[in-house]
């Protein structure tokens, strides 16, 4: 229902937006959601109990359901299935799809109008975009009221596995394209939202006694913003001592190990990790068992594939992704950039749920480091050598040719040029090669408005790739 006026929201008064959401909150469940989180609810409240055979069927229900609507109303697909000889009948499973090539954000970008469904119009659609972590951002349509209420029809499903179900207190701590931190309260969800949160010791003591006193259940962010407010918990304290606090939920970036220890060692509850990107093409979630991330198959079809393209079963792959939830703007095979580590653990889940799993998600195609010889080093390697890195508020690795690394840093208290050193030569042991590593100390490191965190920056890694 707010969908459409969300947006206009930021030019009314403070008072007055807080009385439309409290008068919004008063307002039955039944009525505020609409007919598609109920129906997606319903689905994934039996499905997530669906024997393997059960969820492959369903897959393959939605694949053909959304081929035939690609072939019918979207311009590019009518002419790339006419182009290989292709009827919509003939794409039927996971193999079949594979007779359809990979689809590349560049194609995308190259001829967005038809990729436009035409059965949807655009005035009914609202526009959406990557986040230009790794090059420009990729802009396409969504169903405005349909696409978040399945959206948070999942998430509300791997929270419940948690034990943070709605109508439950939760803080949610996120950076705006807004001036100023400021907390703001959602009524209908019982959220209290930390907007642009300055991350010294003094803020963030004085942000834990607002979080103590409103006593949440979850906490909801991106890695880097609860890594930070870890960090300086445990450096600066006061302890957090929330002991309401049950669960903290992460997102959006890479959750790395050090910081999932941080954020244990601050707030003394479980920290749950899930995958997923803009364009709501897949998704993975981590269950109550925590043994890896399962894929979650009611989402969209996810392929595994090789830096060769062809399909694998174990160690490091690429997600290839088929949203079944995007009619507007159908993307099928679609290369995210992502990559995950594949499970070799043997056997189903012990939660008892028949979803593949991954042990890990490595990263972005811009993650990654390209040493001299032509050699990738994943993010998940070069996250060791933050446990030998000086004391800094930020940190990032931007490799900006095939010998060079910068290695940006913001100086914290405590911060000393002999650590630098020692950071700096354990990370030319980590290469392993020859290589050229050059310390840059700033105020601040720059990021696109935005965009996520990441430790390792490559701006040559994503073309590397493409022609491996």
């Amino acid at each position: 229902m707010l969908d459409r006026v969300r947006p206009w929201m930021m030019y009314v008064p403070r008072p007055l937006v807080l009385a439309v959401r409290y008068a919004y909150s008063m307002i039955p469940l039944r009525y505020r959601m609409n007919r598609a989180y109920f129906e997606m609810s319903e689905l994934l409240q039996a499905s997530q109990w669906w024997e393997a055979g059960e969820l492959e069927a369903y897959q393959n229900a939605e694949l053909a359901r959304l081929v035939r609507h690609a072939y019918e109303y979207v311009p590019y697909y009518r002419e790339l299935f006419d182009r290989c000889n292709l009827r919509p009948d003939e794409i039927r499973d996971a193999g079949s799809i594979r007779r359809l090539p990979l689809l590349t954000r560049e194609v995308i970008k190259g001829r967005r109008e038809d990729f436009l469904s035409r059965a949807h119009r655009r005035r009914d659609l609202e526009s959406a975009r990557t986040s230009g972590t790794s090059g420009a951002p990729l802009h396409f349509w969504r169903e405005p009221g349909r696409s978040a209420a399945i959206e948070r029809a999942f998430f509300e499903r791997m929270w419940a596995w948690h034990g943070y179900h709605r109508g439950d207190r939760s803080i949610y701590i996120t950076g705006v394209l807004r001036a100023g931190d400021r907390f703001q309260y959602e009524p209908s969800t019982r959220t209290l939202v930390l907007q642009n949160p300055v991350i010294t010791p003094a803020k963030v003591a004085d942000y834990m006694d607002v979080i103590r006193r409103f006593r949440p259940k979850a906490m909801r962010g991106y890695p880097t913003l609860i890594y930070a407010f870890a960090r300086l918990i445990n450096r600066y304290g006061p302890e957090a001592d929330c002991p309401s606090l049950e669960v903290i939920f992460t997102n959006s970036e890479k959750l790395y190990g050090y910081q999932r220890d941080e954020i244990v060692a601050a707030f003394r509850c479980r920290v749950v990790d899930s995958y997923g990107h803009a364009e709501r093409l897949a998704l993975m979630q981590q269950c109550e068992a925590m043994q890896g991330y399962h894929v979650i198959q009611e989402y969209g079809l996810v392929e595994f594939i090789g830096r060769d393209g062809e399909p694998v079963s174990e160690g490091e792959a690429e997600v290839v992704a088929t949203g079944f939830h995007s009619r507007a703007f159908p993307m099928i095979r679609y290369r995210t950039g992502d990559w995950v580590r594949l499970s070799a653990a043997p056997g189903p889940c012990p939660c008892g749920r028949s979803y593949p799993r991954v042990d890990e998600i490595v990263g972005r195609a811009g993650d990654y480091v390209v040493a001299p010889s032509g050699r990738l080093l994943s993010p998940t390697v070069l996250e060791f050598a933050m446990m030998r890195s000086p004391s800094c508020r930020d940190l990032q690795i931007v490799q900006t040719d095939r010998d060079a690394l910068e290695v940006l840093m913001v100086p914290d208290e405590g911060f000393a040029m002999e650590d630098v050193d020692r950071f700096v030569a354990f990370l030319h042991s980590l290469i392993g090669e020859p290589i050229t590593v050059r310390p840059v100390l700033l105020d601040g490191i720059e990021r696109p408005a935005g965009a996520k965190h990441s430790l390792v920056r490559s701006l040559i890694a994503r073309e590397h790739l493409a022609q491996m």
